[in-house]
C-alpha cells in the first residue's frame, strides 16, 4: 500500500450510514456528487481536490503508486494487493 504525501480527512456525510458496514467510505470529491458536496460542506477548498483520472481514463501522479494504469485496471491491481494482505 502506498504512502501518501498528502492528509486523507474523515468526513461525515449523511449519504454514509453504518447500518451494512462501518459508516466509513473512501471519498473521491472529484467525481461524485455527494463525495463533493460532502467535501465543500466541511469547507475544504476547491484547490485542495486531487485529480486522480486525466481525461484518458488513466491515474495521475495523485495516485501514487498507481499512475499510469487505466482506472479498470486498479480494480484488478488493488484486488491483488488485498489477496496478499489477507
Amino acid at each position: 500500500m502506498p504512502n501518501y504525501a498528502f492528509d486523507v480527512p474523515l468526513l461525515a456525510g449523511e449519504h454514509v450510514t453504518d447500518d451494512a458496514g462501518t459508516g466509513f467510505v473512501h471519498t473521491a470529491p472529484s467525481h461524485g456528487t455527494d463525495d463533493y458536496l460532502v467535501w465543500m460542506k466541511h469547507g475544504l477548498p476547491q484547490a485542495d481536490i486531487p485529480f486522480t483520472v486525466d481525461g484518458d481514463g488513466r491515474l495521475t501522479k495523485e495516485a501514487p503508486g498507481f499512475e499510469g494504469l487505466e482506472i479498470l485496471e486498479l480494480e484488478g491491481k488493488k484486488a491483488g494487493q488485498r489477496r496478499a494482505r489477507q
